[in-house]
Order: structure tokens, then C-alpha cells, then sequence
């Protein structure tokens, strides 16, 4: 039995839903984990929203996946 054949490389991933490069990714989850913690670190109304963006940066850099970029079917990988 042949092994499947498909255009994804070891050093890419397979995922059909992410539209946002490794680089992007990086940048997204290291800026966002910056942003939660100072938010968190603010302890007020405009900390949590800090926080709350600062999570869903690292949303996206952790899952590759942008709803923005969905919507507007914009892909960077």
C-alpha cells in the first residue's frame, strides 16, 4: 500500500484552517503573552482589556488560525 501523497512538507503544517505564517504566529503569541501579562498587571477595567486582546493575540499565534484573515480570505501561509 503506497503511502498518501500531498503538497504538505515536514517543516509545514497540514492544517487546512490556518491562514497565518510561522512568522506571524511567533509575533502574535510573544506579543500577545506581553500584552495579557501587563494587562493582568494593571488590575483594572482597561487591564482586562488588555488582558482579553493580549489572549486572543495568542490565540492566534498559537493556533495559526485569524478570523479576521478569514473573512476577508486573506492567507499569509
Amino acid at each position: 500500500m503506497d503511502a498518501p501523497t500531498d503538497s504538505c512538507s515536514r517543516t509545514q503544517s497540514c492544517d487546512l484552517n490556518m491562514n497565518v505564517n510561522s512568522t506571524e504566529r511567533w509575533v502574535s503569541a510573544f506579543a500577545g503573552g506581553l500584552l495579557a501579562a501587563w494587562g493582568m498587571k494593571k488590575a483594572n477595567f482597561s487591564g482586562l482589556g488588555l488582558a482579553i486582546l493580549g489572549g486572543a493575540m495568542m490565540h492566534r499565534g498559537l493556533s495559526g488560525q485569524c478570523s479576521l484573515y478569514q473573512k476577508l480570505g486573506i492567507s499569509t501561509v
